[in-house]
């Protein structure tokens, strides 16, 4: 085999170590998570996993890059467009196809 055919094979085998490898970090990482979470929910008697998976989804939530990062709540929307669909909670800036014309008429109830 040539030099090049080698260090090609030697870079497949690298890379199939090295994600071999991050895996297992990321379920140890997982598992150490599970532990922590267990443990101080006990003295509660609660199972915090299951508390925030009830309480909070993944879209109820977005990172900011503007404030660093912090995580802030989304605010539900106030008014829809019959036509599209699309909503709009009322901050920020007015959308197109609300320019103009009376808001009453998109309040959602």
């Amino acid at each position: 085999m040539s030099k090049l055919a080698e260090l090609l094979k030697q870079q497949e085998e690298l890379a199939a170590r090295i994600e071999a490898a991050q895996a297992e970090a990321r379920t140890e990482g997982l598992q150490t998570v599970a532990t922590l979470a267990d443990q101080l929910g006990e003295p509660f008697a609660i199972d915090v996993i299951k508390l925030l998976s009830e309480r909070f989804s993944i879209t109820d939530f977005r990172v900011s890059r503007k404030r660093g990062g912090k995580i802030v709540q989304r605010l539900p929307a106030k008014y829809r467009d019959p036509a599209s669909g699309k909503t709009w909670s009322g901050k920020g800036r007015e959308p197109a196809w609300l320019s103009g014309k009376d808001r009453a008429a998109f309040l959602i109830a």
